[in-house]
């Protein structure tokens, strides 16, 4: 090799002078290309070019501001809830489209904004003279110029957010939220105008029956607020209930008597684990708490009290006391215990099974019981001997001589449930079985598909109270009207349909329901109504009720503009304004706190979205009215929800500041009207749509250069 060295070192020369002088050549040839390529046209904005040079260097921009973490950046045009860890929606949109970055500038030069220099300065020193960092100068220089051309963008889009003007009845409103009116209040209840309403014709009912029959009333808490009844007519399921409850910790405390005392080591030992990890949840107060010796010992003599302990320290229970306790817990997979030993933890699960394999037999002889009962009791046609609660309180005391754990029996025949009210119910109303609720299983339609159409009546509704008649058992017809269909009524257009079928036959077991905490139920049905549209006969009371109550409501609107306007007659002669006196009486009502997010007025229940719609907009309208030649408007405001209307006058209102302090307050009120106006989503959304491309691009006139 030396000697092939030796031998071409002339050669090697040159090769390696040529080398040194390309790559003393090439940086200075690449920095003249890309100056060229800077100067190219990318697009104009109007008659002016926009260079490529310029987009890239907001490219530039927008990543080293990124990159060292600008904050400022992040927040450009966005609502504080919606930062983002890698920037903002506006960021984000600069990023993908530097053009739009560049145009911004631009924009800002030509509108004569000029970056203030400390505020330049300031930012540089915060985000990028960090510790540990060392800029050159020339990238210290670079970087600031970035941040004067991102200051330069924001302090032009600041100037924007200027230019929304607040309006004086913004800034009303926000004055009148700091005073604290008080009213003189006349109630007038629809009820009270029955007796006056007048009743409907038969062409009013029919025309009514048409109209609403088919359609299914909405619940109270839906209330409509234009008008005080919301009507319809169309009977959904409703039902009458009994059932049977077992408690699951009655049942896991049955199902383990079953156990040897050699079975329950390993439990206890796992009980004894949780008991040691948890002792804070066994304190006691020993003044009060027998002491447990005397409490252990069964010779004790009847009637005579255990010792108890002198100490006044809170104490720990002992575990004897406590451990049937954490047992049942423990099978009940409610508490572990991490601390036990593993083969303990093992053994403590296998008998777990083992319990709740007993449980759930106990819970199914239960149903067993009564659905044989049922079955015997329809097969000797002798249901009457089933149907009474005395039989399912039996059933119990049977059960519990059996099984160690007595059913709770309860009826739910009083009055008739629908499905709403059903799931509302505590503990079997959240049951279910198979993953079908209770209002499921009560009320969902037997095999006779309840039609989607009106049809022609072929019977009437069968009777659902408790019967002994053969007509009304199980699997036989019920009683029906004649073969005929009653003759049709001239007017009507809507047909009434027949009732559907219930799910379960009457007094018929249903399924072995488990509601959330394990708990067990067997309902049955004893009444059911299905679901159909009435016949006009059926209707009638309940649409005559309805009209004479809107009618009534109207009347006691009436009445209370007639009571305004007497009040806005007196008011002028008035100190203090004052209504009439009428009947019912006079309420003043106040003082009242007028505020955004809890607004209170004595008496008034604000957390219904239908009073509080009513109130403070009447309200809001007196304060506005209120003036030195009318210091006492008056008002009507409706509450068809409640079916009430309510005259109302402005008696007094306050102003916690004095006259000096008013223009003051205006002020104050510009300031925070404006900050409620900017976390206004629809603002929110109207300033970031002022960065999208597409309306920068035209609010500049651009175009982009075709290649």
């Amino acid at each position: 090799m030396y000697k092939f060295i030796q031998r071409k070192k002339k050669l090697l020369l040159a090769i390696f002078g040529v080398m040194l002088m390309i790559v003393f050549i090439l940086p200075f040839g690449m920095k003249q290309m890309h100056n060229d390529n800077d100067s190219l046209l990318y697009g104009r904005i109007g008659n002016e070019k926009l260079t490529r040079g310029e987009v890239g260097e907001a490219r530039r921009d927008i990543d080293a501001l990124i990159e060292f973490g600008f904050a400022p950046l992040r927040q450009l045009g966005e609502s504080m809830a919606s930062f983002g860890q890698g920037g903002g929606r506006v960021a984000a949109a600069l990023r993908d489209k530097p053009v739009t970055y560049a145009l911004l500038q631009r924009e800002a030069r030509a509108a004569g904004v000029k970056p203030d220099t400390d505020t330049v300065n300031e930012l540089f020193e915060v985000y990028f003279k960090q510790p540990g960092r060392t800029l050159k100068p020339d990238e210290a220089a670079a970087y600031r110029a970035a941040v004067e051309r991102f200051v330069l963008v924001r302090d032009y889009y600041q100037r924007v957010l200027g230019d929304i003007k607040i309006t004086r009845p913004l800034v009303r409103d926000g004055i009148v939220q700091r005073q604290q009116p008080t009213l003189n209040v006349v109630e007038f209840a629809a009820a009270d105008f029955i007796a006056e309403a007048p009743t409907p014709s038969e062409a009013q009912i029919i025309s009514h029956y048409n109209q609403y029959a088919a359609s299914t009333p909405a619940p109270s808490f839906a209330m409509a607020a234009t008008q005080p009844v919301q009507f319809g007519y169309r009977q959904k399921d409703k039902l009458k209930l009994q059932y049977v409850e077992l408690a699951n910790s009655d049942v896991t405390a049955a199902a383990m008597k079953a156990l040897k005392p050699v079975d329950l080591l390993p439990l206890d030992s796992v009980a004894f684990a949780y008991y040691t990890a948890n002792q804070g949840q066994f304190q006691t107060t020993p003044a009060s708490q027998p002491s447990s010796q005397a409490s252990s010992q069964p010779g004790t003599a009847p009637g005579t009290l255990p010792a108890t302990s002198a100490a006044t320290a809170p104490t720990t229970r002992p575990f004897a006391d406590v451990r049937a306790e954490i047992r049942q817990k423990v099978l009940m997979n409610e508490v572990s215990a991490p601390n036990a030993p593993a083969e303990d933890v093992a053994a403590a699960q296998m008998l777990r099974q083992k319990v709740e394999a007993r449980a759930d037999e106990i819970r199914n002889a239960l149903r067993d019981r009564l659905v044989k009962d049922y079955k015997d009791a329809v097969a000797a046609k002798e249901i009457g001997k089933v149907e009474k609660l005395e039989y399912l309180e039996k059933v119990a005391a049977d059960f519990e001589k059996a099984q160690g754990v007595r059913p709770v029996v309860k009826s739910l025949a009083s009055e008739f449930l629908t499905a709403t009210e059903l799931s509302a119910l505590p503990g079997i109303g959240q049951a279910s079985a198979d993953g079908t609720a209770l209002a499921q299983l009560a009320t969902k339609h037997g095999q006779e598909v309840l039609p989607e159409g009106p049809v022609a009546p072929k019977t009437q509704p069968a009777a659902t109270g408790p019967s002994t008649s053969p007509a009304t058992l199980p699997g036989t017809a019920p009683a029906t009207a004649p073969a005929t269909a009653p003759a049709a009524t001239p007017g009507i257009t809507v047909e009434s349909t027949k009732p559907a079928k219930a799910a379960l036959a009457m007094y018929e077991p249903s399924p072995l329901l488990r509601d959330t905490t394990g708990n067990a139920y067997v309902f049955r049905l004893t009444a059911f109504e299905g679901d159909h549209v009435p016949t006009l006969d059926e209707a009638r009371p309940l649409i005559i009720k309805d009209l004479k109550l809107v009618s009534a409501y109207e009347l006691a609107k009436k009445k209370a503009v007639v009571v305004r306007d007497a009040a806005g007659s007196a008011a002028a002669n008035s100190p203090i304004g004052g209504l009439p006196v009428v009947s019912p009486p006079v309420k003043e009502v106040g003082p009242i706190v007028l505020d955004n997010r809890r607004p209170e007025i004595p008496g008034y229940d604000l957390t219904d979205p239908t009073v509080q719609q009513a109130l403070i907009p009447g309200l809001f309208r007196l304060l506005s009215q209120a003036k030195a030649d009318l210091p006492h408007p008056s008002t009507v405001v409706d509450m068809p929800s409640k079916q009430k209307v309510l005259a109302l006058e402005l008696r007094s209102y306050e102003r916690p500041w004095t006259a000096d302090e008013d223009a003051r307050m205006q002020m104050q009120m510009v300031g925070m009207a404006r900050t409620q106006l900017m976390r206004e989503q629809a603002v929110q959304d109207a300033l970031q749509s002022w960065f999208d491309p597409e309306a920068v691009a035209t609010r500049m006139n651009f175009k982009k250069e075709e290649n």
